[in-house]
């Protein structure tokens, strides 16, 4: 079974391909530049320079993969073009659900943030993903999460 992990040189990207190398998993890490890769380079990673927001390179990361988890986004808490946190959470997601879909992946886990779940309204009640809310973003990465996280759902709809 071969895994492509986006984001696999972030934060959560390198320990996640780290424990997939422990089980023995092939994994493909869609990276999108050689210097960062150095703390995943395994016998077992295949590394694929490219960018959730370019479908060319996109789809060689994700042809003859059977799962994706799914952890690149723009996390910057302030940028000059704030129009890069619509264009790699938002439609980066699309891009990947839609080749998932296309090349046949039987499973996508997405990671995200839990600021789209806005503050605590009920003190100590947990909140999860069917809790209904009235969200208040604190950021526009928060709120691009959350409408990636909506993209993903109507994936839900079309068998993902």
């Amino acid at each position: 079974m071969k895994t492509l992990v986006t984001g696999a040189t972030g934060y959560l990207g390198i320990p996640l391909v780290k424990a997939l190398v422990c089980r023995g998993m092939p994994v493909r890490a869609l990276i999108r530049t050689e210097s960062k890769s150095h703390h995943i380079r395994h016998p077992l990673v295949e590394l694929v320079k490219g960018d959730i927001t370019d479908s060319k390179s996109l789809k060689r990361a994700v042809k003859g993969c059977d799962q994706i988890f799914h952890l690149a986004a723009f996390a910057g808490i302030w940028t000059r073009n704030p129009q890069l946190y619509y264009q790699v959470n938002v439609e980066g997601t699309r891009n990947l659900l839609s080749l998932a879909i296309e090349e046949g992946v039987r499973k996508v886990v997405l990671t995200s943030t839990a600021g789209v779940m806005g503050p605590v309204v009920n003190q100590g009640v947990p909140v999860n993903e069917q809790t209904v809310y009235k969200p208040t973003f604190f950021s526009l990465y928060d709120e691009s999460k959350f409408e990636a996280e909506n993209v993903a759902l109507g994936f839900q709809d079309r068998g993902m």
